[in-house]
């Protein structure tokens, strides 16, 4: 997947994990699923 960035004013390719992990981010979930955020 490729995203245009405005700040480098650049196109850049995201992989798979980094896509998982915005996704997470935007649903309001921890990023990666074996981090425990009440610790």
């Amino acid at each position: 997947r490729r995203i245009y960035d405005e700040y480098n004013d650049e196109e850049v390719e995201l992989t798979k994990e980094e896509t998982k992990i915005i996704q997470s981010l935007l649903r309001g979930k921890t990023p990666h699923g074996d981090a425990n955020p009440y610790e």
